[in-house]
């Protein structure tokens, strides 16, 4: 797909040039924030800002910052959940928290776990050394899931994504997996595979976003897959394109039909100049 254009924005962009500098206010630790190092940000279902940082999880309400511990110190990911939870994703765990009631239930015997993904309080997993744990809400505790179908690798390569069928999907570079999961009657998980859509150029990223997956392959071409419907979509061939080092890719975010691609040493801004088009791998 063509490109309408293209910027390559430093780090150190921080405002419009409209001259509404005056709206710009730095929240720091001079504010109470645990820490200025902030490494992930979410808003509740009351329209509450949190920011996870070095040193702790952050509530920002607009006046003042308040802080509170849980697994670990460094808070990688929070997850809004569609019941009003977080799952929380640290250096030494995935923990649930409830930002109404600000009370958490921590798991922290998984030191940095590779991948977390979370939709409710119940449907929760994560890869840890080799294995795949699912949330127990009856036993309010990971467990190990058994897994039917073939063998495959669950290693840092690896992603997790719950679609809204309850589906667990399984990134590798070799494909997407699908896994329908079942409950026993104390609340074990167990994932069966359901299909296999291998991506024969190899995925070296991954994403969930919103309802879907955003994923690039060996070949520098950006996808969108469609869970519910099973449809692929190209977004960006960005083969040509100098800088563009499918290494260094950190995250992927929609601003309406602009595409923001986050690597280590700055932010691409993509926007299209039609309709996004289709086509297999």
């Amino acid at each position: 797909m063509q490109l309408k254009f293209l910027i390559i924005l430093g780090l150190s962009l921080a405002a419009p040039l409209s001259g509404a500098c005056q709206n710009i206010v730095r929240i720091s630790s001079r504010e109470g924030m645990s820490n200025s190092s902030i490494l992930s940000v979410a808003q509740d279902a009351d329209g509450y800002i949190w920011a996870g940082s070095c040193e702790g999880l952050n509530l920002w309400d607009g006046k003042q910052v308040r802080n509170y511990k849980l697994s670990g110190n460094l808070i990688h990911e929070i997850i809004p959940t569609r019941d009003g939870m977080f799952w929380v994703r640290t250096n030494y765990g995935f923990d649930l928290f409830d930002p109404r009631e600000k009370i958490s239930e921590r798991h922290a015997r998984f030191n940095r776990p590779y991948t977390v993904t979370a939709r409710s309080r119940e449907e929760a997993f994560l890869v840890h050394e080799g294995r795949l744990y699912g949330y127990n809400p009856m036993a309010a505790e990971f467990e190990p899931v058994e897994m039917t179908g073939r063998e495959i690798t669950l290693d840092r390569k690896t992603r997790l994504f719950i679609d809204r069928r309850s589906s667990l999907w399984i990134v590798r570079p070799e494909g997407l997996y699908r896994y329908e999961i079942k409950r026993s009657a104390e609340g074990r998980c167990s994932a069966h595979e359901a299909e296999f859509i291998p991506v024969h150029k190899g995925i070296v990223f991954s994403r969930g976003l919103g309802e879907s997956i955003c994923f690039l392959d060996r070949n520098r071409v950006l996808y969108r897959f469609d869970p519910e419907t099973g449809t692929l979509s190209l977004l960006f061939d960005l083969k040509g394109f100098e800088g563009f080092n499918n290494d260094g890719l950190t995250a992927i975010e929609r601003d309406g039909d602009d595409w923001l691609l986050a690597f280590r040493n700055g932010l691409w801004r993509l926007s299209p100049r039609g309709p996004a088009g289709g086509g297999g791998v």
